[in-house]
């Protein structure tokens, strides 16, 4: 049997790593494996705390970057008992990659809001709470809209996180200005991008808004396959046109011109039974009553 190079001793190392076998990556290392930053990124996923013990045994640190400069903690947020592991070896919850990264060899930053918005987006509440006691801080990063924007499903399972969130302070339409050229609006515009209909429900029940420049254009790219939340939409749409900015839509429809006055409203009402009247129009005019 040929002695391995190298190359040999790095390609093993990664199928042991990724594969969650402590006892053969000792051994590798021990041979001369070189830890890189695709062996701590697979490791990170291994979701075996004795794989990276015997990593940093050998060298490597727990804020070392991995690909793109991420950290194996903003990695494992999913794991709450390999989360807890890294704290207690020194983790910072507030490093991780750049915004504007430099491909796979970028360094990580100290005021990053990866590992922030991975546990908004993945992690369980408990997990932000470790976080959190171990001095993550939540205004360098965009959690609400991470939350908002994750692709786990169902999407209902965010709304405890998005909850607690909510409890701890933070605005419910808070723009992501943190994310500089990156700004795509509030948390409410993400849960729309995302197709998280249920986010999208829990938000508006909640007084959560559009940015004022996005709800059109959201409205109108919105998927035809998606027709529940498009009549959400449409409802959101019809009480901002029918309370926010004036019942002009309506009432030019409805109301001859010489009755145009401050009874709109309760006359329009009045109409709920109308058969002409549309969906939208009944959602509109079946809530409560109020002028602005």
């Amino acid at each position: 049997m040929r002695e391995m190079n190298q190359q040999d001793l790095r390609d093993n190392l990664l199928t042991a790593a990724s594969g969650g076998k402590p006892s053969v990556v000792r051994y590798l290392l021990e041979k001369g494996a070189p830890i890189d930053r695709q062996v701590t990124y697979y490791a990170s996923k291994s979701g075996c705390v004795e794989v990276l013990q015997a990593l940093q045994d050998h060298g490597w640190k727990v804020n070392d970057p991995t690909i793109s400069g991420t950290t194996v903690l903003a990695l494992a947020v999913e794991d709450e008992h390999m989360v807890r592991w890294l704290l207690s070896q020194g983790a910072d919850p507030n490093r991780g990659a750049p915004l504007i990264g430099k491909g796979a060899v970028a360094e990580s930053v100290p005021d990053s809001m990866d590992v922030i918005n991975a546990a908004a987006a993945k992690a369980s509440v408990a997990v932000m709470e470790l976080l959190i006691s171990h001095g993550a801080r939540l205004g360098q990063a965009t959690p609400l809209h991470a939350a908002a924007w994750s692709n786990l499903k169902p999407d209902s399972d965010r709304i405890p996180m998005i909850e607690f969130l909510l409890r701890t302070g933070l605005d419910i339409n808070c723009v992501d200005h943190v994310r500089g050229p990156y700004c795509r609006g509030r948390p409410l515009d993400y849960a729309v991008m995302a197709e998280n209909t249920r986010i999208v429900e829990y938000l508006l029940e909640r007084g959560a808004t559009f940015h004022p420049k996005s709800f059109w254009s959201l409205r109108k790219e919105l998927p035809a396959r998606n027709r529940e939340l498009a009549g959400i939409l449409d409802r959101y749409a019809g009480f901002q046109e029918g309370f926010g900015f004036g019942i002009a839509p309506v009432v030019r429809r409805y109301v001859p011109r010489h009755q145009r006055s401050d009874s709109d409203v309760l006359w329009l009402h009045g109409r709920l039974e109308d058969t002409r009247l549309s969906v939208a129009e009944k959602l509109i005019l079946d809530m409560p009553l109020q002028r602005t």
